[in-house]
């Protein structure tokens, strides 16, 4: 003779058949490839060499981990790029989409990536080598199309690609370079901004 189910046995089953049931709205994460079309807005992007503290400190910057000035990127032919780039040789612009020959003058205006491990922030080639930019040292060109592309293509598409059904916004938190060869170990990624 078997003894009958014990009840919290039946809750677990109950409990298992129920999220076995939930159908989920989304994807814990979403992507696309936007085609390079008449309606894709690509951000105008330059990396500033200096950081913004460098000009309050007369540009002497003691500060060992700092890269070193880059030379300028290829030109492109694309009148809205050459009127981006009627700026100062203080910038790097990025002509979008990067070249492979142009990675080594981007990674000298970047930083290695450091990660986080309980509360230190570490920086291991063996764990973590990707390059890294601030957003403070990032300028868009074209804020106000970027803007409105932003929120009027690339926000619902990541609002539906997630099954959200609230509004969602963007954050620039950082340039993150990943090159051939480039990596990051299997982690858990933190949040990056308080809610």
């Amino acid at each position: 003779k078997t003894d009958p189910p014990r009840p919290s046995d039946v809750y677990k089953q109950e409990i298992f058949d129920c999220l076995q049931a939930i159908q989920p709205m989304g994807e814990y994460c979403t992507g696309r490839v936007y085609h390079d079309d008449s309606n894709t807005v690509v951000p105008l992007l330059s990396i500033l060499l200096n950081r913004p503290h460098d000009n309050d400190n007369n540009n002497n910057n003691d500060d060992d981990t700092a890269a070193p000035p880059a030379k300028r990127g290829k030109r492109t032919t694309s009148s809205s790029v050459k009127q981006a780039q009627q700026h100062s040789s203080d910038e790097l612009t990025l002509n979008l989409p990067i070249e492979a020959k142009d990675i080594g003058d981007i990674k000298k205006a970047c930083e290695l990536a450091p990660y986080g491990l309980r509360d230190q922030t570490l920086t291991d080639t063996s764990v973590r080598l990707t390059w890294q930019v601030d957003p403070d040292r990032l300028k868009i060109h074209n804020t106000e199309a970027w803007d409105k592309y932003v929120d009027t293509v690339l926000l619902p598409d990541v609002q539906t690609g997630l099954g959200i059904e609230g509004g969602v916004s963007a954050h620039l938190y950082k340039l993150l370079v990943y090159e051939p060869g480039s990596f990051f170990v299997e982690h858990r990624d933190s949040e990056k901004e308080s809610r």
